[in-house]
């Protein structure tokens, strides 16, 4: 047993999680283990799932090394079985946190990405409506000085036509008054 525990501390030492820097490029969330490492995890899960074996070895044991030779390679084989089978439910459970968390990082992109857009939007909105008052403003401003320039010819043309009707009732009052006097003499 201290020869498997030496070599699980020998195991944690090689391990890339062990305190070294993350290779350049690379994200350490998403680093695998080394074979070395998940050996190691399965012999020491293996172990344990092999203690009815090392019951039976020690039974072997005190009824005589007779079924030694029969039980150590039984176990060893069912050690190689579980080793296997743990190695390979390491693998699917870190297939499966590697996919979580890429699942995680692409709802957070998407996330980010939606938030940026409605942000970029709002302010192009914003702007729209900032330009769009300025010309409104600027028409605006056109239309009160044509409008004005139009009410200063209007009643300049008022004036002027009501100088011109008062000049032309004066003629017609001068034309009536000689017309009486002609026609007061001629009688």
């Amino acid at each position: 047993m201290t020869s498997l525990a030496s070599l699980a501390s020998l195991a944690s030492l090689a391990s890339p999680t062990s305190g070294r820097p993350a290779a350049e490029g690379t994200d350490p969330q998403f680093r695998t283990d080394g074979r070395g490492a998940r050996w190691t995890h399965a012999l020491r899960s293996g172990a344990i799932g092999m203690m009815p074996i090392h019951l039976l070895a020690a039974f072997g044991t005190l009824a005589g090394l007779s079924l030694a030779p029969i039980v150590a390679p039984v176990g060893g084989a069912v050690m190689f079985v579980v080793a296997k089978r743990t190695l390979r439910t390491s693998r699917e459970n870190q297939l499966s946190t590697h996919r979580a968390q890429a699942k995680g990082a692409g709802e957070d992109y998407l996330q980010k990405a939606w938030q940026l857009a409605h942000t970029d939007s709002r302010r192009a909105q914003q702007d729209i409506y900032f330009q769009l008052g300025n010309v409104f403003t600027e028409r605006a401003a056109e239309l009160r000085t044509s409008a004005g320039r139009n009410l200063e010819s209007a009643a300049l043309e008022i004036k002027a036509t009501d100088v011109r009707s008062q000049r032309r009732l004066a003629e017609l009052n001068a034309e009536i008054n000689r017309l009486e006097l002609l026609a007061g003499q001629r009688r």
